[in-house]
């Protein structure tokens, strides 16, 4: 089973899905989880695959997007956000880093 889920988290990864710190996140993991995910010889904890099988099984269809709401409730604690403007619009992004 954790071969099969290994590639197919290798596989969103690949196709440009999702990035590695993205899925890692997504599923409840630090962002540097995932950073050896193409090494042959990574072997990752239970736990860690516990997370990932969780995600896909309930939470892969969550937009990486975030609503103004969560973006305000999380800056207090330091995230750092990237804001884009529509597609119709200049297609650019601001990097916002929240500072005390």
């Amino acid at each position: 089973m954790s071969i099969q889920l290994i590639d197919r988290i290798r596989a969103i990864v690949e196709d440009g899905a999702m990035s590695r710190s993205g899925l890692a996140r997504a599923a409840g993991l630090h962002a540097n989880s995932l950073r050896e995910l193409d090494s042959p010889g990574w072997n990752p904890t239970a736990d860690t695959l516990r997370k990932l099988e969780n995600w896909l099984a309930n939470d892969s269809d969550v937009s990486p997007m975030a609503s103004p709401e969560e973006i305000i409730a999380e800056a207090p604690n330091g995230r750092m956000f990237i804001l884009v403007d529509d597609e119709d619009r200049e297609n650019e992004g601001d990097l916002i880093i929240p500072a005390q």
